[in-house]
């Protein structure tokens, strides 16, 4: 992680942990984020 945009880094992170719990919502994210 580099300091320049620490706020996108969480985003993907927490995405890929949600995914991991509802792999349904995947799609869900990538449209909310986009």
């Amino acid at each position: 992680m580099t300091g320049g945009t620490p706020v996108l880094g969480n985003i993907l992170f927490i995405s890929e942990q949600i995914t991991k719990i509802y792999p349904e919502s995947d799609c869900n994210i990538i449209i909310n984020y986009s």
